[in-house]
């Protein structure tokens, strides 16, 4: 557990400095760490921490939270099941023990909800409870919402549900600190740059690339391999990029293909 409670703003040049010596610290210690959990009270501290880890993805389960207490009992429950963690991991990816922002559980939430859908019981089944869904910049477990996905999908019967949550329910608070710091752009160019450089801080097992060139942007989005997305939810994310791009330009673009 890293304590910063006390520690000042850091600036980038200092965050940069920081990277750099975590990607040391990781390549020297090896399979040595099994979980590393970091302390920080304010807001702020907290997004620059997430910015840190993105800039250097730590090669085991990490966490930053508010308290020491939330800390201690985070990486304690790592130990314990440190054994489990090892067997199941997929090489190349983190995996069952990979976060998301649970914005995007609060978006499916609300899809089934408007389609008057109880998802109180297909949360418990996942395991996720009232509080981490009402946490602003919290994280849930990735296998749990890519379960809740399919659960909420198949209790709806839309086979479309991933693209009309997209449509009417995405807004940047689904994407957590990444979509805050989109929606802050501005130009859609650097909204979309700033989503691609901050993706894992959304979801740790996400693939995100973009290209340019004179006819437009090509989006490339999907999970690291050899994993593999719901199909509805890789439609929610791809159709995201429009409906936001629509929504915070005033344009009403349209993608020119899309393919899964």
């Amino acid at each position: 557990v890293v304590d910063l409670s006390d520690a000042p703003l850091a600036s980038a040049l200092v965050r940069k400095s920081a990277a750099a010596a975590m990607r040391a610290l990781f390549r020297r210690s090896g399979p040595r760490f099994v979980a590393v959990a970091h302390v920080a009270r304010t807001r702020v501290g907290r997004t620059l921490l997430g910015v840190v880890q993105s800039l250097a993805p730590p090669p085991f389960p990490s966490l930053v939270t508010s308290t020491f207490a939330e800390a201690s009992s985070w990486v304690e429950a790592r130990l314990e099941r440190d054994e489990l963690v090892r067997a199941s991991r997929i090489e190349g990816a983190r995996a069952l023990d990979a976060r998301a922002a649970t914005g995007l559980v609060r978006t499916l939430v609300g899809a089934a909800r408007a389609a008057g859908i109880d998802a109180d019981a297909e949360l418990s089944a996942v395991g996720i409870s009232h509080e981490e869904l009402a946490s602003v910049d919290g994280y849930v477990a990735y296998r749990r919402l890519m379960t809740l996905t399919d659960a909420l999908a198949a209790r709806t019967g839309d086979a479309a549900f991933g693209l009309h949550t997209a449509e009417r329910f995405v807004d940047a608070s689904s994407f957590g600190v990444v979509g805050f710091a989109a929606r802050s752009s501005t130009t859609l160019r650097e909204a979309i740059d700033r989503t691609v450089r901050y993706a894992p801080l959304m979801n740790e097992n996400t693939q995100l690339s973009v290209t340019y060139d004179d006819d437009g942007a090509r989006v490339v989005d999907g999970p690291m391999p050899p994993l593999v997305w719901p199909s509805q939810y890789a439609e929610l994310a791809i159709a995201s990029f429009v409906t936001l791009g629509r929504a915070w330009t005033g344009v009403p673009f349209a993608a020119r293909a899309a393919g899964f």
